[in-house]
């Protein structure tokens, strides 16, 4: 197995955008920590509802969480609203060495 992590802060105001990790075969898992956070959630779409208007499941994002998920999972998070910084830290596992951002584990 195969991974790579970054940390993602979020200011007041900011969000992240609808997106997933990997459509590969060679993906698997994906996940963040939340180190830092303060009412916000991740919103994690429902596969059969990903045309139209999705369905999603939200999860609360809480200090020392730990969220993980399928690659493939097209997610996004909540508008932060605090002036802390939301800070989280995510991940991919893979089955291969996807690029030179990746470690052997």
């Amino acid at each position: 197995l195969w991974i790579q992590c970054w940390y993602n802060v979020l200011r007041f105001g900011q969000k992240i955008s609808i997106h997933q990790h990997s459509m590969s075969s060679d993906g698997y898992l994906s996940g963040h920590f939340d180190v830092q956070c303060t009412n916000t959630y991740t919103a994690y779409i429902l596969p059969k509802f990903q045309i139209g208007k999705p369905e999603y499941v939200k999860i609360a994002n809480k200090p020392g969480n730990l969220t993980i998920f399928p690659s493939n999972i097209f997610h996004f998070t909540s508008r932060h609203l605090s002036l802390k910084s939301r800070i989280t830290i995510a991940f991919d596992i893979s089955l291969t060495c996807v690029n030179n951002n990746y470690i052997e584990i």
